[in-house]
């Protein structure tokens, strides 16, 4: 995009941020979008603004953002329709965790994934300073151009609840896509995928990638890389390529792949190699349009398949490549959520098989249970998840069993949190 592009799409931008903010002053409005996003499959729970706006769900705010730009619903949803499409999503974790639609909403907005510009409305219009700081008690809704997404292993049951994003939540969001010599492509979603993932290919006992770590050192809030491993017979034919997609990749954190699950080296020959390449993806009209593109590549033809390769600090201090020998994984354990829900109100916690390395793996429940009915009791149950029912304060256990291996964890059943203060009908504490 050229610099009058950017500063075209920043001034209506600021528009939406300031009308959406607007319209959050109202309960209903509030209400609609927590559930909006606490129904949204995709790793942040962020939402499409303009899909949540054309939908019934999102009528009330977009009849409040367009009055209180001074347009009509229809000339408003054409102002949408001329920026790209832009995700709506509440950024932190702990603020999705504790939410329940109250009031003290800011809407702040970023004109480009590189977070050059952010600004941010109260419900009143008015510009609010110090976005995101750590002296903030706002809750902080963020408007920007869309990112990749990717689907939560392991999600939350739909429907309506109190907060955006329950505890007992999945938040992973990666893919594994092998595409052999042939173009044929097989994709799979850990902790959703039926088939069982990376053990449906038969490749058993094999040497899989154990660890790749590296520093990301680049300015964006956060990243969506994926990461590329092409494999060669040594001859020269190629075999293969996996491909990883990571999703929301937090600032300046250690990206690390979970081991024991990823890209199974050829093991019939030592003198096989890989290409391994890393790319940052963005969204807007190009990735890293001011800083240019971000593609790294490595090809590996060591025997003791370990890489440790430093430069180009522009994304990365580091990078660490190893491989062990490891057995196919199979489930050894059962992990059930704990959770916390008030008494007289529902929660749902879900249950995911173990390997013997730790990581979660597919499985389906088979059965539930509660150690103590009259405390808390099983209402329904979905695959992964199950729905409870807060009878009366106490804690006791609550099983799941997948594969003839059964687990437990804690349901703790809590005084209801008292009604918020509505300063319209009554003297509230200061």
């Amino acid at each position: 995009m050229t610099t009058g592009d950017i500063q075209g799409a920043e001034a209506s931008l600021k528009t939406v941020a300031r009308s959406v903010a607007v319209a959050m002053g109202r309960e209903e409005v509030r209400a609609a979008v927590r559930d909006a996003m606490r129904d949204s499959p995709w790793d942040v729970h962020q939402v499409s603004l303009r899909e949540l706006m054309g939908s019934p769900r999102g009528a009330g705010l977009l009849a409040g953002a367009a009055a209180a730009a001074g347009e009509t619903p229809e000339v408003y949803i054409a102002r949408l329709r001329a920026l790209p499409d832009l995700d709506f999503s509440v950024p932190s974790r702990a603020q999705r965790r504790a939410w329940r639609g109250t009031p003290g909403v800011v809407v702040a907005a970023s004109v480009n994934p590189e977070d050059r510009t952010v600004f941010g409305f109260g419900s009143d219009g008015q510009l609010v300073a110090g976005v995101g700081s750590a002296s903030s008690s706002a809750l902080v809704m963020m408007i920007n151009p869309a990112e990749p997404r990717g689907r939560r292993g392991n999600p939350q049951p739909a429907g309506a609840g109190a907060v955006i994003q329950s505890a007992t939540d999945g938040e992973i969001a990666e893919q594994y896509t092998w595409t052999d010599a042939k173009g044929h492509k097989t994709v799979m979603v850990p902790g959703m995928t039926a088939s069982g993932g990376m053990e449906s290919l038969n490749f058993g006992d094999s040497t899989y990638l154990d660890e790749a770590f590296f520093e990301t050192n680049d300015s964006g809030t956060d990243l969506e890389l994926t990461f590329y491993a092409k494999f060669y017979r040594p001859d020269g034919s190629y075999l293969g390529e996996w491909t990883y997609q990571n999703y929301s990749l937090p600032y300046r954190q250690a990206w690390r792949l979970r081991p024991g699950l990823l890209l199974p080296v050829l093991p019939d020959s030592s003198n096989a190699y890989i290409q391994l390449r890393i790319r940052e993806e963005d969204g807007w009209a190009n990735p890293d349009e001011w800083y240019g593109p971000r593609v790294f590549t490595w090809v590996d033809r060591d025997q003791s398949r370990r890489l440790n390769v430093s430069g180009n600090s522009s994304i990365y201090a580091d990078i660490e490549l190893g491989w062990v020998q490891r057995s196919k994984p199979v489930a050894t354990s059962v992990n059930v959520w704990s959770v916390t829900v008030e008494q007289g109100s529902a929660g749902a916690t879900s249950a995911s098989a173990l390997d013997q390395y730790g990581w979660a793996i597919p499985g389906t429940v088979s059965s539930w249970s509660s150690g103590n009915s009259s405390v808390a009791s099983i209402t329904s149950s979905n695959g992964s998840s199950a729905s409870l029912y807060g009878a009366w304060y106490g804690q006791t256990n609550i099983y799941a069993t997948i594969g003839g291996i059964t687990g437990s964890g804690v349901v703790s059943v809590v005084e209801p949190a008292p009604p918020a203060c509505n300063p319209a009908v009554q003297i509230c504490p200061e």
